[in-house]
């Protein structure tokens, strides 16, 4: 399983940085945001995956399981 993870890794970081999603390369941009932080929003994607926006570095990274968990209390 650590194998197949190493191999699909890159590909999912080359989607993130065309701002794509890993799961179904739906363009993250046209997602609904939702405030999160000070510089942070959370994105959900139409597959049901979710994304940090980082405002100041201009890039998105996937939600980590405590992220996504605060953000859906706070909903």
């Amino acid at each position: 399983m650590k194998t197949f993870k190493n191999l699909i890794a890159p590909f999912q970081r080359v989607l993130l940085a065309k701002r794509l999603c890993p799961g179904c390369t739906a363009p993250l941009d046209k997602m609904q945001k939702h405030a999160f932080n000070g510089t942070e929003e959370i994105v959900i994607c139409s597959c049901r995956r979710m994304f940090v926006y980082d405002r100041t570095a201009d890039c998105y990274r996937r939600a980590t399981f405590r992220e996504a968990e605060e953000f859906s209390k706070r909903a």
